[in-house]
This record gives structure tokens, C-alpha cells and sequence, in this order.
């Protein structure tokens, strides 16, 4: 087979815009870490006496103390369509609080992998995998929860096809809007669906059941009963756009 040089040449520029991308996921990881580690220095740092001092500030809804660290938790909600609650929330990366043996419960295990998929854009999981081999079969989902926003095209490329580490998504939520009597075409609409990372998908679920300020304390479910489809649409974009899977 002839040596084709435009082949040769495209192929070298995929390989370049893939190490680009690695190298913007490194410098947001390292912009995360700066800002943790202000915020540490501010209050006195991790030992500091203001950690152990009261504090009057409310905590982010559903948060908890978790294996002795602050975590933002979701409640225990019933399923829904769009998959069941789960913690969300960032936390900085360290490799010491991964454990090495798998967690038992969907409680535990979704904070630590979106910790894990901080340190798999560093570390890679090859590394990770030799402190705890059970990382490897979250692969797909660590992987793809370091994805960078994509257009809404790109989003709804995928939809109907099984990709790991992805799930499809309603932008109008699924359940809320058939009980509302808007018809199954237009829910199941291509317009409606996206193919997102799977631990985006729960924080998304998470976010849309939980006490909201800017609704005045009801849940974004409870405030859109009853509401429009564009301003149901409307909600599920920028929720897209706010959990980093839409481009603005």
C-alpha cells in the first residue's frame, strides 16, 4: 500500500488536538486545586482553629459529613427516569482517600469516582488502578466526566447508542413532563434527548430534586409543574451548560 502523506499528516494532527485537550483538563485540575487550597488558607488552613470554630454559614443543600469530610449529598429520593440522586459536589483530589477496595454503596462510591476522574486527568488510570484495581471498571465513567463541553449537536450525535461511560438524557425531564400531558413525541423528541457523561447525568438528576433558592425553596421539579415546554427547555439547557456538558 502506498505511503499516503495527507493520511500521515491528519493523523499527527488528531494526536495534537488530543494532547491540547489533556493539557486544558491539567490546567483547570491545577486552577481547582489553587482555589481549594486558598479557601483552606483563609479559614486557617486543614488544622487551622477555624475548622473546629461554629460556623453561621449555611452548608450547600444536602450537605453532610461524610467519612469525616464535608461532602454535598444528595437526599434518598425514589428513582426517576433519568437515573437516581447522587452525590454531587467537587472535592480536591488526593490520592490517599481513594480506598483500595471498591465501596460498597452508590452512596460512597459517586463523590469518590468524581474525585478519581480529578486524579485519572493527572495521574491516568493505570496509576490509580495500582492502588485500587477496582477503579478499572468505572473506567468509561472516570473517563468521560473529564469531558470538555460539547456543542448540542455533538451531544445529540450519540443518542440511542450504547456508549460506556454515557447515558441518554431528557432536557425536558421525562416523568414531570408526561404527567403534565405533554405528548411522547415530543418528550422523545431528537430535540429533547442528549447523550451525556453518566456521573453528569446523576448530578443533573440530583440538582433538579433538591430545595432551590432561586425558586424560593421549592425543587426546579417542583417550580416547573405545570410550566411551558420552552421554559421547562430552558432550565434543562442551562443546567447543561452550568454542569460543563453544553458549550454556552
Amino acid at each position: 500500500m502506498p505511503f499516503d502523506p495527507f493520511i500521515s499528516e491528519r493523523a499527527r494532527l488528531r494526536a495534537d488536538i488530543l494532547f491540547l485537550a489533556f493539557e486544558v483538563k491539567l490546567i483547570r485540575l491545577a486552577l481547582l486545586l489553587m482555589r481549594v487550597s486558598r479557601k483552606d488558607d483563609d479559614a486557617g488552613g486543614p488544622d487551622g482553629d477555624a475548622d473546629d470554630a461554629p460556623s453561621n454559614k449555611p452548608k450547600p443543600y444536602g450537605s453532610v459529613e461524610y467519612a469525616d469530610k464535608p461532602y454535598q449529598l444528595a437526599q434518598n429520593f425514589p428513582n426517576d427516569h433519568n437515573g437516581p440522586p447522587e452525590p454531587i459536589g467537587d472535592e480536591r483530589p488526593n490520592l490517599d482517600d481513594v480506598p483500595t477496595d471498591r465501596p460498597f454503596g452508590r452512596g460512597e462510591l459517586s463523590p469518590i469516582l468524581r474525585m478519581v476522574s480529578n486524579l485519572a486527568a493527572l495521574l491516568g488510570l493505570a496509576t490509580l488502578a495500582t492502588r485500587a484495581p477496582w477503579i478499572m471498571e468505572y473506567g468509561p465513567q472516570i473517563l468521560s466526566n473529564n469531558d470538555l463541553p460539547k456543542s448540542l449537536s455533538e451531544l445529540q450525535k450519540d443518542v440511542g447508542v450504547s456508549k460506556p461511560g454515557y447515558e441518554d438524557h431528557h432536557i425536558v425531564e421525562q416523568t414531570s413532563a408526561a404527567r403534565d400531558g405533554f405528548p411522547h413525541d415530543l418528550i422523545d423528541s431528537p430535540q429533547n434527548l442528549v447523550k451525556v457523561p453518566t456521573l453528569k447525568h446523576r448530578e443533573i438528576t440530583s440538582w433538579y430534586m433538591q430545595p432551590n433558592a432561586d425558586f424560593g425553596g421549592l425543587s426546579p421539579r417542583d417550580y416547573l409543574r405545570n410550566k411551558s415546554w420552552d421554559e421547562r427547555m430552558r432550565i434543562g439547557i442551562e443546567q447543561l451548560i452550568r454542569f460543563g456538558v453544553l458549550k454556552p
